[in-house]
Parts: structure tokens; sequence; C-alpha cells
């Protein structure tokens, strides 16, 4: 009889979203308990059909054969076993065609993007298999700031998966780094500020989150305007989602 009298109130008290949240949205704890990131909505299901999109139109630009020479020459110098990255560039003529730049040669973590004429995207290789670091991230928004057609970055990793950035909305991009400038330190590649650096290792350390995904859940949370997509041998350009695979029901 009691059980009867309070399951009503119960149902009421533990269905009430917590202090700060809003009804009907999902959480996730992200580094410290007490810091959460909301689920929305709204993001996965609309980005998720815009990504089905970009996948198809960046898969049909990675069948023409400017990006499978580009793609074939890179990949060679993996094979070699030379100890250095290696990059090139895709612009476009005065006719609108695609063109590649000269390819260039760096050191075991980086590499100098080639200027073309009219830039739109780049490829460089990683000497492991890693996906794209927070200097891909943040060259790629500094590039796109300074031209704002330019929105691909792929990079080629040592095991021949292939990870593309995607710059999906430009105003996000430019507002995100605005935001959260990089920190710049000698003999290193741009770092997230402090704090996301703190919670992308937490992802990576704490949580054992796959470092693409934790990149993902990274540019998700702050709304970097950014997709990360990642293509396997033998099968198809995906989307690397990252902060739905951590969440829990409310």
């Amino acid at each position: 009889m009691l059980l009867r009298l309070f399951l009503p109130l119960l149902t009421i008290l533990f269905s009430y979203p917590l202090a700060g949240q809003e009804p009907g949205a999902d959480y996730i704890a992200i580094g410290n308990p007490t810091d959460t990131i909301r689920k929305q909505q709204p993001f996965f299901s609309t980005t998720s059909d815009r990504a089905k999109k970009i996948a198809a139109e960046i898969s049909v630009f990675m069948t023409t054969p400017v990006f499978q020479q580009a793609f074939k020459s890179l990949k060679d110098s993996l094979l070699t076993g030379q100890a250095k990255e290696f990059s090139v560039s895709f612009g476009r003529n005065n006719r609108g065609d695609t063109i590649l730049s000269a390819i260039l040669s760096g050191g075991r973590s980086s590499a100098p993007i080639p200027a073309v004429q009219n830039a739109f995207a780049d490829l460089h290789t990683h000497l492991r298999n890693t996906p794209p670091s927070s200097g891909d991230v943040y060259g790629l928004l500094e590039r796109g700031a300074r031209s704002p057609g330019y929105t691909r970055r792929f990079v080629l990793t040592a095991s021949g998966t292939l990870y593309t950035l995607f710059v999906m909305d430009t105003a996000a991009a430019a507002a995100f780094l605005h935001a959260y400038p990089p920190q710049r330190k000698a003999g290193y590649s741009p770092l997230f500020p402090t704090a996301l650096l703190d919670e992308f290792r937490e992802l990576l350390y704490g949580k054992m989150m796959e470092e693409a995904t934790a990149m993902a859940c990274i540019l998700e949370k702050y709304g970097a305007g950014v997709l990360l997509f990642r293509q396997q041998k033998g099968e198809d350009l995906q989307w690397v989602k990252g902060c739905e695979l951590e969440l829990v029901p409310s």
C-alpha cells in the first residue's frame, strides 16, 4: 500500500532533470565526473544526413585521376621507409580543372604544405598509424580563415588508413579558432588550449577512447564546424562519431 502511494512521487522525483539539465536531453561525463556533455539530438540527426552527403562527395573526389596520382605518390613514399612526412596540395586552374602542387618533404612529424593556385585541399602522410592531430586541425582552420574555400585535409597513415578533416561550417570554424586559439611551443605542432588538451587526454587515457573518436568528440563538443572521416582498407569512407558513442540514457 505504501509503495503504491509513493510510487508516483518517486517517478516524478527520479524523472526530473538534474540542476542545469534540460528535460529530454541525454548527458555524458567527460573528464571530471561533474563535467558533462549534453547530447544535442539535432546535431546528430541533421549532421548524420549531411555527413553521408559529404562522405559521398569526398569519395567521388578520391576516385579522380588527380587525387589517385597524389595518393599513389605519397603511398609510395611510405613504402620506401623514408623517415619523413610528405605533402601535396590540390587547387584549380583558371578553367576550373583540379591541379596538383609539387610534392614536398618534411620531418618525422610534420611537412610543409605546398602552395598551388586556388588551393582547396591537401594530403600528407603520417609515419605511424595516427589520425589527424590538433596541429592538423588548426592548420586546416587557419588556412580556411585565409581562404574560405579551403575545406579539406587528408591524412594517409602507414597502415594505409585515410582520414579526412572537412570544414562543413566556416562560421563555426572561425568562432572556434577565435575562442580556442592553439598553444604554440617550439618544436611541437599546435596544441589545443590547456583545458581542451586536458580533456582530450582524459578521453584517451582515462576513458581509453580511441584517438580518432576522442578527436571527433572534442570537435563536436566545442562546435568546431569540422567533421572527421576515415577510410580503412576495403571499406567505404565513414564519418567518425565522437561523443555519441559515450552517451548515457537520461
